[in-house]
């Protein structure tokens, strides 16, 4: 386990990885399936990760579904498991239209940003065009101050 730099290992499939089971809690060595399919049904492209989730996948399915269709692909739809910013600019880039929750999209269905202990989340924040301002949820005004442009991501 140190060579390899992991916590757990399973010594009956070393390639697993431990990853939550449908949503559960539960945890089991596994794989994480990838497939591309048409409107029509037909599997164009599958790939087998041990990555526990989607986010890094929309990429390399795209770029096995071109070449397998002899087509560019114009447009996708995936869950939220793929929401990120890197795969919105991705998407952006080859020009594809993309129909990709944002990663946070359950929480926000499933109610949890109304919780008492997520008040402030952005969401809960109400836009008035009248004033060009938001109010918080203790109904306090938010005025716009300055929009940067020299912001830098590390």
């Amino acid at each position: 386990m140190k060579e390899e730099e992991r916590e757990k290992i399973n010594l009956t499939d070393r390639d697993a990885n431990h990853m939550k089971t449908g949503g559960s809690k539960d945890i089991r060595p596994g794989y994480n399936c990838q497939a591309t399919v048409t409107e029509a049904g037909f599997i164009v492209a599958a790939e087998t990760v041990t990555d526990a989730n989607d986010r890094n996948q929309l990429k390399p399915m795209v770029e096995q579904t071109e070449p397998n269709t002899r087509e560019a692909v114009k447009e996708t739809a995936a869950d939220s498991g793929y929401g990120s910013y890197s795969n919105y600019e991705y998407l952006e880039q080859k020009g594809i239209d993309g129909y990709v929750p944002d990663d946070h999209f359950q929480q926000y269905k499933s109610g949890e940003y109304k919780k008492e202990e997520n008040r402030y989340h952005y969401t809960n924040f109400e836009y008035d065009g009248a004033t060009d301002s938001y109010v918080c949820p203790e109904g306090k005004r938010l005025a716009y101050w300055k929009t940067r442009t020299n912001l830098v991501l590390v």
